[in-house]
């Protein structure tokens, strides 16, 4: 391997580590609020997070690109910041690893609650549980 290849490992790692605790910072509150709330946004929101699904890798980079360049919305908020634009760059990049990997949390976690659901007539008689029930009431 030469300096090349190792530049890209690392950048690959780097990428890797900052989107995973982007997620989980960002995606762990969005997935319980979807989970969890009856307001009118949810489907406004799950639609949104869902579009890495539903749009082809190569649609999804152009509106990216569009939203991030010279006259998009995030481009001229960037701009005026006096932060630059952000497409083809390591926080453009990371912004859109993160929109693009968003869904997993959300589906991640519903799939968590789903099956937590089918063990809660077994674990209501255990110990463990009871001593969660009383940490959180909640829990039923």
């Amino acid at each position: 391997m030469d300096s090349t290849d190792l530049a890209a490992v690392w950048l690959t790692l780097k990428l890797a580590t900052i989107v995973t605790l982007l997620l989980l910072v960002v995606g762990t509150p969005i997935a319980w609020w979807l989970a969890r709330t009856r307001s009118v946004f949810k489907a406004a929101v799950g639609a949104v997070v869902a579009l890495p699904l539903v749009l082809p890798p190569t649609v999804l980079g152009f509106y990216l690109l569009v939203t991030m360049g010279p006259n998009g919305p995030i481009g001229q908020l960037t701009q005026s910041l006096g932060l630059g634009l952000l497409p083809f760059t390591f926080p453009g990049l990371v912004i859109a690893s993160v929109f693009y990997s968003l869904h997993l949390a959300p589906r991640s976690t519903t799939q968590m609650d789903n099956l937590s659901g089918c063990f809660n007539g077994v674990a209501k008689n255990r110990p463990v549980h009871q001593l969660f029930q009383k940490m959180d009431p909640s829990i039923a």
